[in-house]
């Protein structure tokens, strides 16, 4: 007797659509326009306002500068040496 449950189990099993929904529609979606996820009515803008403007820092930029220009002297310094290291032995 539970044979045959067993079979009809299986049988409904083979039968299960496992493909999402648009292509069971057959709609064809286009995932390139992202034009309707943006929402421009939530931000009020006034025409010639500004709402960020950017200021550089130039001391800030400075300490960057340095800090990379040091950071490559370092990092080819490394390099020199392991060379050296290595050609001696």
């Amino acid at each position: 007797m539970t044979m045959p449950c067993v079979v009809a189990v299986e049988a409904e099993a083979e039968h299960v659509d496992d493909r999402c929904e648009s292509d069971i529609s057959g709609v064809a979606t286009d995932d390139t326009d992202l034009s309707s996820l943006s929402s421009d009515d939530d931000i009020a803008m006034e025409a010639g306002s500004v709402v960020y403007r950017h200021q550089p820092n130039p001391v800030f930029n400075t300490l960057l500068t340095c800090c990379t220009v040091l950071m490559i002297c370092f990092v080819v310094g490394i390099g020199i040496g392991h060379y050296f290291g290595l050609s001696v032995q």
